[in-house]
């Protein structure tokens, strides 16, 4: 069910991307990574069906320091939390005095996994069920400060067979004495009070939802006035209650669940471009500059889709195609993010944890040690500044094409990377052949700022304080592509 509803939303995401291209941009601006002197260091996490509990990892995790991972989630119990369930929890189910003992170890970057969804319906206009939820988060909160936790990974996604309790969907039975907009204006108060109880115990909070704006957007064919028919009507309100009440220095993060599956290297900055602009058209005018420039947006590794796990295939396909294609997913994955990627599986197990005997038994991985180097190396090139050497392109029957020439160089002409803001700043290129190209792009930050059908080098300006990501790509007269190493700049 997980699978189908991703990949048939990622079938037709170059449909949305095209939208860009057609003057949708509600707003068009290069946005800083970073206002302070040094940008947040890219991290993968990893989340999947092997999220282990947070007994197996008190019992486990110092054995399993050797994951190519920045962090990871984790669950308090076998079933993944609720985060609207209708019943008081306790502190000892939610095992707060396991969370000290954990040694975390490298993982300094961990979530805790949230189901954005309850099992019972949810009556928004609800005092009384909202008590409850208001209770339960203040505990949740205290476990992210006693874990030492980032945030929470917040998955909206609904996977009942029951319709009835998708909170996201608009029910005008459920309200019939109010309209689609005075649910919409209590809904965003609930994201609000949600995320402060979220931050009560722990004042600064990343909130990763797995879904953002984007796919009520997608949903509703880019059309703002069939928002309400979709299965997601209702999470844009709920998303700018939780910007409203955002501490300072807690974040609000679009996972960007569309980039699971990637198969070409240009759907990546794509991809940012249509979460960051297109679908601001859904926010309230007078509050699109604030959604953004304050949302951050994240990407995603869908693991068995690349390795050919998503059809129920059992059997790992560590073949050299699906390597490179790993490599390349994790590695243009760091370079979109503004911080977070994040890696999803189903067959593959990291942790070795029996999600069906949920016992805290250390058990086997099943993941090659070729997967891990794929990621590795991918996490090495890109920390480095180094080109990963070659593009890809979807092909026939879920195969790639690797596109390894010509090679494409960047870097500034001054070899400075700390530069004045709103003063041009010149660029350098190199093609190993340059017959081949007929055009190169410049990206800052996955939007593009400028091109050139000339040689060696161009000029671009404008950019405010902060850090910024440049690539180029060059167009080939093969109706290929080929991308540069990345150079991060400080403009200041």
């Amino acid at each position: 069910m997980r699978r189908r509803i991703r990949l048939s939303l990622i079938s037709v995401l170059p449909l949305l991307i095209m939208a860009i291209f057609f003057g949708r941009l509600p707003l068009r601006h290069v946005i800083a990574s970073s206002a302070q002197s040094a940008a947040p260091q890219k991290k993968l996490i990893h989340v999947g069906w092997d999220t282990p509990t947070v007994a197996y990892l008190q019992q486990n995790l110092g054995s399993l320091q050797d994951r190519p991972f920045d962090g990871l989630a984790f669950k308090l119990n076998k079933q993944v939390t609720l985060a609207f369930e209708n019943r008081v929890w306790t502190e000892s189910e939610l095992h707060l005095d396991v969370l000290p003992q954990i040694t975390w170890g490298r993982y300094n970057e961990n979530f805790l996994l949230v189901w954005g969804q309850s099992n019972t319906p949810v009556n928004w206009f609800d005092d009384q069920q909202w008590a409850v939820i208001d209770q339960n988060t203040r505990l949740l909160s205290k476990v992210l400060q006693i874990s030492g936790a980032k945030g929470i990974f917040f998955d909206p996604e609904f996977y009942f067979s029951d319709k009835a309790p998708n909170l996201w969907a608009y029910n005008a039975t459920l309200y019939p004495s109010n309209s689609f907009d005075q649910v919409q204006a209590q809904v965003r108060k609930r994201g609000a009070a949600y995320i402060s109880a979220l931050q009560s115990e722990q004042p600064t909070v990343q909130f990763l939802s797995l879904w953002g704006v984007a796919i009520a957007y997608m949903q509703s064919n880019a059309r703002p006035d069939v928002v309400r028919d979709t299965d997601f009507a209702l999470l844009p309100a709920f998303l700018y209650g939780v910007l409203d009440g955002l501490n300072a220095g807690s974040t609000l993060i679009d996972g960007n669940e569309f980039s699971y599956a990637y198969d070409d290297t240009t759907q990546f900055a794509a991809g940012y471009e249509y979460i960051r602009y297109a679908t601001a058209a859904l926010v309230p005018p007078a509050e699109r500059d604030r959604y953004v420039q304050q949302v951050r947006i994240a990407a995603s590794v869908y693991a068995d889709h690349v390795l050919n796990l998503d059809d129920g295939a059992t059997e790992i396909e560590a073949t050299e195609m699906r390597l490179q294609w790993m490599q390349h997913n994790v590695y243009h994955a760091l370079i979109t993010a503004d911080q977070y990627a994040w890696m999803w599986n189903e067959r593959l197990n990291w942790w070795g944890y029996d999600t069906t005997a949920d016992n805290v038994t250390l058990g086997a991985s099943n993941v090659p040690t070729t997967i891990i180097q794929a990621i590795e190396s991918a996490k090495q090139l890109y920390a480095q500044q180094q080109p990963l050497g070659y593009d890809i392109m979807g092909g026939p029957d879920h195969t790639i094409t690797v596109v390894s020439d010509p090679k494409l160089q960047l870097a500034t002409q001054s070899g400075e990377t700390i530069m004045p803001a709103n003063t041009p700043i010149t660029l350098t290129f190199t093609v190993s052949d340059p017959s081949w190209v007929f055009r190169v792009d410049i990206f800052a930050n996955n939007i593009k700022i400028g091109e050139t059908h000339g040689r060696g080098q161009v000029t671009v300006g404008g950019l405010t304080p902060g850090t910024y990501t440049l690539l180029a790509r060059a167009m080939l007269t093969t109706s290929q592509h080929v991308t540069s190493n990345p150079v991060v700049v400080q403009v200041q």
